[in-house]
Parts: structure tokens; C-alpha cells; sequence
């Protein structure tokens, strides 16, 4: 299974990925993504599968690696903290 690192900071990666329905405003939890707009759907907002709008793959949860600025040995040039 190919795997895929996502960085929450690059807005690319941000809307390369996306839910089923092709929101960008996803969310990743332990074993799934949330993506708010389809809960607002009544759809309950639970994602098992990411859109990968380049490849137009579909990524399980455990195929994903979230990278962002808290992310262990990430460095934080220009950041202010």
C-alpha cells in the first residue's frame, strides 16, 4: 500500500487532499479524518478515505502521516513562538 506524508502547513498539500466530496477543511483523528463541511451535511463528517487529487487515489487513514510545525525533528525557521 503506498503511504503519503501531508504537511497541514503547506496549503498545497492542503488541497491536493481532500474528502470524498472534495472539501479542503479535513481533519485527521487517530483512525479517520473529520471534515466539517460534511458534517454540516448531516452526513456525520466521518472520512475513512482521502481524495488524492493528483494520483485520484483514495488514502486509508493508515496510509497517511501527518506532518506539521509540532511535528517531531520539524524545524521552525520563521516561526515565531
Amino acid at each position: 500500500m503506498r503511504t503519503e506524508a501531508i504537511d497541514l502547513d503547506d496549503e498545497t498539500s492542503r488541497w491536493r487532499f481532500r474528502c470524498p466530496r472534495g472539501h479542503v477543511r479535513w481533519k485527521p483523528t487517530e483512525d479517520h479524518f473529520y471534515c466539517r463541511e460534511c458534517a454540516a451535511q448531516d452526513d456525520g463528517g466521518v472520512i475513512v478515505r482521502l481524495w488524492d487529487r493528483q494520483t485520484n487515489e483514495r488514502l486509508p487513514r493508515e496510509a497517511v502521516t501527518i506532518v506539521d510545525a509540532d511535528s517531531p525533528g520539524r524545524r521552525s525557521e520563521g516561526r515565531v513562538r
